[in-house]
């Protein structure tokens, strides 16, 4: 894996495997609570806590940013941490 800037404390970054081309993502649900292929998706801003991880396309979005702050692993706009359960 590849963390860029977050890991050294120079703000927000993708948690990254280029060898796949793809990085961590917290994964949004449709907006109705379901997990259809080409559905409305949840905004970044509403995922809640228990929300799932996945390796997804990079891309621009906030699910994908994250910074380290405290010792733990932060996505900058809902807030949440990563957590293994």
């Amino acid at each position: 894996l590849v963390i860029a800037a977050a890991g050294f404390g120079l703000g927000a970054a993708n948690i990254a495997n280029p060898e796949h081309k793809t990085c961590l993502d917290i994964k949004a649900m449709c907006k109705d609570g379901s997990d259809k292929a080409g559905c409305e998706r949840q905004e970044a801003k509403d995922l809640k806590k228990g929300a799932n991880l996945q390796m997804w396309n990079c891309h621009d979005k906030k699910n994908q940013l994250f910074e380290l702050k405290n010792g733990r692993w932060h996505n900058t706009l809902p807030g949440l941490c990563i957590d293994i359960q």
